[in-house]
């Protein structure tokens, strides 16, 4: 499976006009018994956020990323 953009620990990005910061990511692999190349599962998968003004941490699936993308303004 193939993201438009890969969070990595540390990428600051705004949603709601509330910032978030990527605090750890945890991709998990789908097993695959045809030999083909693994894929991401995007339904386990998920990154640990931290709002930036309340300091509270939120569980974000990588699934709900991609749903919204085009609402996030990503800062470097």
């Amino acid at each position: 499976m193939s993201f438009k953009r890969k969070m990595d620990k540390g990428q600051k990005f705004y949603i709601n006009n509330m910032e978030f910061v990527c605090m750890e990511v945890h991709a998990y692999l789908q097993t695959r018994v045809d030999g083909e190349k693994s894929d991401i599962d995007v339904g386990s998968s998920y990154y640990i956020v931290r709002n930036a003004s309340s300091g509270s941490l939120h569980r974000i699936p990588f699934q709900k990323i991609i749903d919204k993308e085009n609402e996030i303004r990503w800062m470097n």
